[in-house]
């Protein structure tokens, strides 16, 4: 657990360091993902606890799997979009309305669908206890960037990063 705790402050530093690094008051954009992305890869590994092999397997699946949530994400931010520019218009049918909200809940679905999916992807290449761990590791790394850009909103950059 120690080992653990030194690897979180180590990369939260480093994420610390990066957002830091200002173009104009705000971080790079693609630095700045290439090295969230490289410090949720050491996370991961190191909190499920990732031997090469199963990184090797792990990795490219795991990429995908966040890629087709993404999809889900985007979609359902869209739809949502819609549903309020409705709203706000005040004067609409309400079929109109229902459908989005209908479309909306179908985006949730395809994602519990395609969590049940992977999850069964994952369990062919890492036993149940790293499956486990990598749902863990997902929330402790979301709350840890979470805090990291809170930390440095405050410096004069607006948004933040996109957590999916």
């Amino acid at each position: 657990m120690k080992k653990f705790a030194t690897l979180l402050i180590v990369l939260l530093s480093a994420l610390t360091l990066s957002a830091t690094e200002k173009e104009g008051n705000c971080p790079k954009g693609d630095k700045n993902d290439d090295q969230i992305k490289s410090a949720k890869i050491a996370f991961f590994t190191t909190y499920i606890g990732l031997t090469p092999a199963e990184a090797k397997d792990f990795w490219p699946l795991y990429d995908e799997y966040r890629s087709e949530c993404r999809k889900c994400h985007k979609r359902g931010r869209e739809i949502l979009e819609n549903i309020k520019t409705l709203d706000s218009k005040g004067n609409y049918q309400e079929r109109q309305m229902t459908k989005l909200l209908m479309e909306f809940n179908e985006a949730f679905q395809k994602e519990g669908e395609l969590n049940k999916l992977y999850m069964n992807e994952f369990l062919k290449i890492l036993p149940v206890s790293k499956v486990a761990k990598l749902y863990l590791a997902e929330e402790e790394f979301r709350i840890e960037m979470i805090k990291t850009w809170q930390k440095n909103k405050g410096q004069g950059c607006p948004g933040g990063p996109d957590n999916d």
